[in-house]
């Protein structure tokens, strides 16, 4: 005789693992993207305020 009515022992709340599993999958995703456009960023040279400056100062200069 089956007692667990075709649901399976303990199995009741897969479904929430189920959820727990994709979310998981879909942050690390996520941030692997993020990981790899911020590595792409750090390689392009940001000017900073002083060169601003610089090139401002050297404008004045001519």
């Amino acid at each position: 005789m089956h007692w667990d009515y075709g649901w399976g022992i303990g199995f009741g709340f897969g479904w929430i693992f189920m959820i727990l599993f994709w979310v998981l999958v879909i942050l690390g995703i996520v941030y692997l993207v993020k990981l790899i456009v911020g590595s792409a960023k750090k390689g392009e040279k940001k000017e900073t305020t002083l060169d601003i400056l610089k090139k401002r100062y050297a404008k004045l200069q001519r």
